[in-house]
């Protein structure tokens, strides 16, 4: 039970990290807001993006989220 625990938790920080962490500190470098601009985007979405990246982030690493949500 424990192994397994460890596994959750090390897979779920893995994934925090590329999903939350990373996104929230390159979006507004200029390589960032240029793939935006080429798939046709606005500039905000690559906003509202992040910070929705930021709550699914949340959402997986908060317990007290219900399992149904996650």
């Amino acid at each position: 039970m424990k192994k397994e625990k460890i596994i959750f938790m090390t897979a779920t920080i893995i994934i925090a990290l590329f999903e939350g962490v990373m996104p929230a500190l390159t979006s507004q470098t200029e390589l960032a807001k240029e793939g935006i601009r080429h798939l046709g985007y606005p500039e905000y979405f690559g906003n509202a993006l992040v910070v929705f990246k930021i709550l699914g982030v949340l959402a997986l690493i908060i317990p007290q989220v219900p399992k149904r949500v996650k």
